[in-house]
């Protein structure tokens, strides 16, 4: 880009304008109103025909500041010790502005930071915040290296140990509001704990190798004979041998085993539709 001609800066940053935005349609004075609200009336969790009945721009101002404010900043989530200081590693809060900037800074950076009213709003993308309906940043690319940088960092981060159970419940316990609800922590833990997972060296160096996980020395004969999967007996042999079912099989078993009971058949015997000769094989 050439950074002498103010008109290709100017057509640029119009560019990211469309895409990119920090603006919090809400007035400042009603972003801090911590409003206590069921599950059925959160933005987040609205089934597809409330969302399409309901106003957009009034959608949007409920999204932004139910996911996408950072409103505190915790040890255990973003505060990093910088020369003796501990600092939001987002640099948040971040100043506000009436217009959007691009430009290069002292260090040969490009920046661009969007037109700004709240200092707590992340940068985001609107269109993907009405899809996904959850927090997610919004970042231009500007310039190859960062894309390599961002490359780079994260095909070379470690995986750090995950916390225990009563670890995570007492730190979304110390981050929460005096006054929230104990649910409200109980369902964070229970969302973070389906996510992380660690992995030993033996079960990577199983999947490494394509090596099965688990494998056991026993043959076994899994049995529903829950009544909604029971079927009908069909009447026609033709009909009953084109499935392999392990139980469909039972019902049209050879006149020699009709005094045997099902757990009987299925502990000492075995079943192959494609077996040559007699199908069951003690």
């Amino acid at each position: 880009m050439d950074w002498e001609d103010t008109t290709v800066i100017e057509a640029t940053k119009q560019y990211f304008d469309k895409f990119v935005s920090a603006w919090n349609p809400r007035p400042a004075c009603n972003r801090l109103d911590f409003v206590r609200r069921s599950l059925l009336d959160d933005p987040c969790l609205l089934d597809t025909t409330k969302i399409l009945s309901s106003s957009p721009n009034s959608d949007l101002e409920e999204l932004l500041n139910r996911v996408q404010r950072h409103t505190k900043c915790s040890e255990q989530t973003c505060l990093r010790r910088k020369q003796s200081q501990l600092q939001c590693r987002y640099n948040a809060p971040w100043p506000t502005q009436p217009t959007s900037s691009l430009h290069i800074e002292s260090d040969g950076k490009i920046k661009y930071l969007p037109s700004r009213n709240d200092e707590r709003l992340n940068i985001h993308n609107r269109t993907m915040i009405y899809i996904w309906r959850a927090n997610v940043d919004c970042q231009p690319v500007l310039s190859r290296h960062a894309v390599l940088k961002y490359i780079a960092k994260y095909a070379s981060k470690a995986e750090q140990r995950s916390e225990t159970y009563h670890q995570m419940l007492s730190r979304f316990s110390r981050d929460a509001d005096a006054d929230s609800p104990a649910h409200i922590a109980i369902r964070k833990m229970l969302t973070e704990s389906i996510v992380e997972h660690d992995i030993s060296a033996q079960e990577t160096c199983h999947m490494l190798q394509k090596m099965p996980l688990v494998m056991c020395s026993r043959p076994f004969v899994s049995l529903n004979v829950g009544k909604k999967i029971l079927r009908r007996v069909v009447e026609s042999d033709a009909d009953a041998e084109q499935t392999s079912a392990f139980l469909d099989a039972y019902k049209v078993r050879p006149t020699i085993m009709e005094h045997l009971p099902l757990i009987q058949v299925a502990r000492d015997w075995s079943y192959n539709k494609n077996r040559k000769g007699d199908k069951w094989k003690k």
